[in-house]
């Protein structure tokens, strides 16, 4: 009977958190994520913990009423962050120049970025909106901290995956 209830360390390994997180699982969602994603600095090409990512970004309200708003759903978003682009950003370095041709849609990782206008992009915040109407970015974005990592989502990937959404 006891061995019904053996649980092996294999599927003890998938139900919680792996131990480099579990000394993090008191920190904010912020924090967590930023942990997560400074383990996974070496490999910037693309995320390896997506779905954790993603439940750690449905802890931010920015994130989660921007799915919420925009009816998408898991399934979209984790194809976006298996498709999307990780890139990092040193302090004062420019993200976009404003009067430029939007390329990317962005969401804010780790780190926190500002318009010259000071107001700031936190994590789990999508921006680039001005790819919605084909039109120059209206603004210079900059990032305010050191390691900085957001995710592009170059305009293909964005017309197929979040444009019809946004706009409905």
């Amino acid at each position: 009977m006891a061995g019904k209830f053996f649980v092996s360390r294999k599927n003890l390994k998938y139900n919680t958190l792996p131990r480099h997180e579990s000394k993090f699982k008191n920190n904010s969602p912020e924090e967590m994520l930023s942990e997560l994603i400074k383990v996974e600095k070496n490999n910037l090409n693309q995320l390896s913990n997506a779905n954790m990512i993603y439940d750690l970004l449905m802890q931010i309200k920015n994130f989660k009423e921007f799915m919420q708003l925009n009816n998408l759903d898991k399934e979209n978003i984790l194809n976006v962050f298996n498709t999307g682009i990780l890139k990092s950003f040193e302090a004062e370095e420019k993200v976009y120049k404003k009067g430029t041709y939007p390329q990317f849609y962005f969401l804010v990782l780790v780190g926190v970025l500002s318009y010259y206008n000071n107001s700031k992009i936190t994590p789990g915040t999508f921006f680039g909106d001005e790819i919605l109407r084909e039109a120059l970015y209206k603004n210079t974005v900059f990032a305010i901290e050191e390691n900085t990592i957001l995710l592009l989502i170059p305009k293909e990937l964005f017309n197929s995956s979040l444009k019809d959404n946004i706009i409905n």
